[in-house]
């Protein structure tokens, strides 16, 4: 980068925080909206209409904050599309406006955001995160580097467009130079030169950036390149048209392009075709999106709402518990202890049985051991028994035998009968010894018996009280006294935790609701970037891409974009550094069509002493491109310094355009004939400019409600509140295709809170709808049929200083007063009237006048003129029949 232009980029990066520190500085205005409208919704974006309460002149693609009120901690934000009618305002945002905000709401614009946008521009050309195109064209714009300018032979026009000579001259100066600058008045031509240039650019196969300082200035630029390239007949610009080729980027005003005939040469259009079923897929999540935040919202308006309710039940609630309570404490305490002695009890007999019982287990196991030896004896004493039997039996048998048996047994018989008395002997002792043997067990088991009594009582005794315990613990004294409380108690618990459940249940409906939120908005951001990248690539492809400059500077995809050609519409609008910053994409040729005689860029400063505290604000913001190179209207009468000035206007009726032309453009312009022929519109039809003088009345004085107001002039709000019927009973029928929502008479004040209190009366008269009211600035690049020029000024205040400025400073440059004059008048297209004191303006003029036209005032040269075309009192139009 050339390094001068590096150090003209810091002195505007300045510029920059100059001005955003003094918008700091400043106390926030909110004005009031209401009647808002939603007009469309786009694949990214919803626009709305409001009406204002106030005169309010917020910057186009500025952010403002939306709210109830200024009380309020909830705001939305939204981006300003167009200010139309000095009283409506388009507003764009990504989500829809509650209905509760449509009715009523407060509207506060963020003063910073814009500025602070463009400062990041700067700073990223600074150090070197954003390249400038090739070929310089920074330094070539401010002439810090050689300019080639030069002609290009045009041999053809396209659409229906014949040029004059000067517009002729203009295309080839804008087809053959780096550099040109089409210099015209209010009406010349300067958009359909522009729109040619378009066309010529892009059947040559270049590339080009048009842009405006408005929407609609930039929608009038884009369609005029549109109408011209669709009728020209010519393959290759109809082949770009119908390949979306020329595209409009941003927030188009015009009816065709938001729901008419060009709508789908809009990016946003575009994309949405491109998505296809996504795009209704994206509608429908968009629906559910906003449904689920009202259910959410109205979730989480009416949780508090139920919390403090049931808070206060709880709390009712808890006092009857707590009755409850005490009353239960005492028996359920002394129930307590009593079960607790009773626990205590059984627990000692349990300890004293378990004693008793580990003492009889010794016991116990002997007694088995003696029982089973005593089952034994038993046993053994009748086995030993039926022995003796058996012996006994054996010798009764031996002793009862026969002599003969005896005898021839002989001595055996003795041996036999000896050894079974043995036998019974031996028998006998041995069933003596069993007897014996149980008879000593039965007396060991008796006196065992005996040793177990006191174990065995100690166990009884444990096992009787440990019943007796347990039976008194069935005891139902203190629960019977309990239970009526009890019953009380039990349904103001339920209900205590039904309302809690009830509480969390909607709680996580809450967070249920919110995890279905999240879902809908990640697949909605997906196609966002999905829309996003398809707007991108739609950008990248276009061969002629239209958007405002400060849609220029925040795109970032023209911001990286290098285009053969830059063209800058209405050039005397747009600021020095937004001009500079948007040709840094040019590789070719830079085109700026405008008006050095205009008013210049808009910015709004705190500061009392701009010059002192914010110079470079006031040279990078505050003045254009043509002020910054001190291009005059001579320099453009000349043809120098890259300048074609177009000579020939289509607009004003050519008395309108008389002084003007005589005392700004030093009589150089004409009028196309057309223009001679203007409906009689009322007062006096026979007069397109005239004067309604208040000399006469003592009610026209000017003051100041108060400190933070600019003057007004009561009387001359009813004065041109009463010309508005006159104008309208005579207006001729409207043109087929013009816009019926568009305002034909236009009432413009220097002061704003001249036009709010015209608003006011226009209101009060039911004449609003039919009236573009405002300061000068918000018809800025408009015309109307009829214009009414409040000049405000009267006994009561010593006229404002611009009323008394000279026609051109000392550089030959318009002063400031003779660019809003020259606006103000040249708004007007078959009538324009005056609304003055004249007496009391005229008493401010110079006694010798000078020679030198543009040493004059203008104001007073403006009222002279007027009045001398045709005047009326103010009386005649407040009482036309008592006149």
């Amino acid at each position: 980068m050339n390094q001068e232009l590096q150090e003209q980029l810091k002195q505007m990066k300045r510029g920059f925080e100059q001005a955003i520190a003094d918008a700091r500085s400043a106390k926030g205005v909110s004005v009031q909206a209401f009647d808002g409208l939603l007009l469309m919704q786009s694949a990214d974006y919803y626009t709305y209409q409001f009406r204002l309460r106030t005169q309010w002149e917020p910057e186009e693609n500025s952010r403002v904050f939306i709210a109830a009120s200024v009380e309020a901690t909830e705001w939305l934000t939204a981006r300003v599309v167009s200010l139309e009618e000095g009283a409506t305002l388009l507003l764009a945002t990504q989500a829809p406006i509650p209905a509760h905000l449509l009715s009523k709401c407060i509207l506060v614009e963020d003063t910073t955001w814009l500025l602070e946008r463009q400062l990041e521009v700067a700073a990223a050309y600074l150090d070197g995160s954003l390249q400038e195109a090739a070929d310089g064209f920074g330094a070539k714009v401010l002439l810090l580097s050689p300019v080639q300018y030069g002609t290009q032979r045009v041999t053809s026009h396209f659409g229906a467009f014949v040029p004059n000579e000067r517009q002729q001259q203009a295309i080839a100066h804008g087809l053959g130079g780096q550099v040109t600058f089409v210099i015209g008045s209010a009406g010349a031509g300067k958009s359909v030169v522009e729109a040619d240039l378009i066309c010529q650019f892009l059947k040559q196969g270049l590339s080009v950036l048009a842009v405006s300082h408005t929407n609609i200035a930039t929608d009038t630029l884009f369609l005029r390149g549109v109408q011209a390239a669709e009728t020209s007949g010519d393959a290759d610009l109809r082949y770009l048209l119908r390949h979306q080729r020329i595209v409009r980027v941003g927030d188009a005003r015009h009816e065709s392009l938001l729901i008419g005939k060009y709508r789908h040469l809009t990016v946003a259009a575009i994309a949405e075709e491109r998505m296809g079923e996504l795009a209704h897929t994206r509608q429908r999540l968009e629906e559910r999106q906003r449904e689920g935040a009202e259910r959410i919202k109205t979730l989480e308006r009416h949780l508090p709402q139920e919390e403090q309710r049931w808070q206060a039940e709880q709390a009712h609630l808890q006092r009857q518990i707590e009755s409850l309570r005490a009353l239960l404490a005492p028996l359920e305490e002394r129930e307590q202890q009593r079960l607790n002695q009773l626990e205590k009890g059984i627990e000692a007999e349990e300890e004293q049985r378990k004693t008793a019982e580990q003492q009889l287990i010794p016991f116990k196991e002997r007694q088995a051991e003696l029982e089973g030896q005593l089952r034994w004896w038993q046993e053994e004493r009748t086995r030993r028994q039926a022995q003796l039997e058996t012996a006994q039996q054996a010798l009764a048998s031996l002793q009862s035998r026969g002599a003969i048996r005896r005898l021839l047994a002989g001595y055996q018989h003795e041996l036999d009968v000896l050894a079974a008395q043995q036998a019974v002997t031996t028998c006998q002792e041995d069933l003596d010894e069993a007897e014996q043997a149980v008879k000593d067990l039965k007396q060991v088991l008796q006196q065992h018996g005996l040793a177990q009594i006191a174990s065995q009582a100690a166990l009884d005794k444990a096992e009787a009280e440990i019943k007796r315990l347990q039976a008194d613990a069935a005891s139902t004294l203190y629960t019977d006294q309990m239970a009526p409380h009890r019953r009380k108690l039990a349904p103001l618990l339920e209900r205590m935790q039904a309302g809690e459940e009830a509480l969390e249940a909607r709680r996580a409906e809450i967070r249920k609701a919110k995890q279905e939120q999240g879902r809908i908005e990640a697949r909605l951001d997906d196609l966002k970037r999905q829309l996003a990248r398809l707007k991108t690539q739609i950008v990248a492809e276009a061969r002629l891409v239209a958007t405002t400059i400060t849609g220029a500077l925040l795109n970032p995809d023209l911001l990286r974009r290098a285009v053969d050609v830059v063209i800058i519409d209405e050039l005397s609008m747009v600021s020095v550094a937004a001009a500079l910053l948007v040709s840094f994409r040019a590789t070719r040729s830079l085109i700026g069509g405008g008006d050095p005689m205009q008013l210049g860029p808009i910015l709004k400063l705190e500061t009392k002493h701009p010059k002192r505290n914010v110079p470079q604000a006031l040279m990078w913001l505050g003045s254009d491109l043509l002020a910054h190179l001190g291009i005059t209207i001579f320099d453009a009468m000349r043809g120098e310094k890259g300048c074609v000035l177009l000579t020939e206007q289509g607009r004003m009726h050519p008395k309108i355009l008389a002084p003007i032309n005589h005392f700004v453009y030093q009589d150089i312009l004409t009028s196309r004939p057309e223009t001679e022929h203007a409906p009689p519109i009322g007062p006096h039809p026979e007069w397109p400019l005239m004067l309604v003088d208040s000399s006469a009345s003592p009610e026209s004085i000017t003051q100041k409600p108060d400190e933070l107001k600019a003057r007004v002039n009561p009387y001359h709000a009813e004065v041109a509140v009463a010309l508005v019927p006159q104008i309208l009973a005579t207006l001729p029928p409207l043109s087929p295709s013009a816009d019926p929502s568009v305002p034909r008479i236009g009432i413009l004040a220097p002061y704003r809170s001249q036009a709010n209190l015209i608003l006011q009366k226009l209101r009060q008269a039911g004449l609003a709808q039919h009236v573009h009211v405002g300061t000068v600035f918000t018809a800025q690049s408009l015309e109307y049929e009829v214009i009414i020029f409040d000049t405000v000024e009267a006994p009561g205040k010593i006229p404002f200083w611009f009323s008394l400025d000279r026609i051109l400073d000392a550089r030959n440059m318009a002063t400031f007063a003779t660019r809003l004059l020259n606006v103000g008048h040249t708004r007007a297209r078959y009538k324009l009237i005056y609304l003055a004191h004249v007496a009391y303006i005229r008493k401010f003029g110079p006694k010798n006048p000078p020679r030198d036209r543009k040493n004059r005032y203008l104001l007073i040269e403006l009222v002279n003129w007027a009045y001398n075309e045709g005047h009326i009192s103010s009386e005649e139009v407040l009482h036309p029949l008592s006149i």
